[in-house]
């Protein structure tokens, strides 16, 4: 049997994953396909308490201090932001991009209305969005 390639296609995988494929899934988006990201976020349109363009729009004004972020499912909708950080030389090391835009980043993603948000215990650059 010959192999075949495929497209990597992020919004069609969400989209797939929203039409209960999976439950529980994470799509990797860099900071380059931010634009791929808000239209995927958009794309659910409403789930539970989740609103896709609220998120979309929350997302945009913060994702300039985003390095890279990760949206899918963990039963309901599940977003996850990694921060920039200072750069050391080392990669993973440093402190986040600063305290200031850390709290804009909540601030702006709570208004997309989120059940839960959070700072990984033991990554303080990854934060973590989730609505049921």
């Amino acid at each position: 049997m010959e192999a075949r390639d495929y497209p990597r296609d992020h919004v069609a995988f969400v989209a797939a994953g929203y039409n209960d494929a999976c439950t529980n899934f994470q799509v990797q988006f860099n900071r380059f396909e931010f634009d791929l990201l808000r239209k995927a976020i958009t794309n659910v349109g409403s789930y539970n308490e989740y609103q896709g363009r609220l998120v979309a729009a929350a997302f945009k004004k913060i994702e300039h201090l985003a390095l890279s972020a990760e949206f899918g499912r963990e039963g309901s909708p599940v977003l996850y932001v990694r921060l920039r950080r200072e750069d050391i030389g080392e990669p993973g090391k440093g402190n986040p991009i600063g305290a200031d835009e850390v709290m804009k980043t909540f601030t702006e993603m709570r208004k997309s209305r989120p059940d839960a948000a959070g700072v990984d215990r033991f990554d303080n650059a990854l934060l973590r969005f989730w609505w049921d």
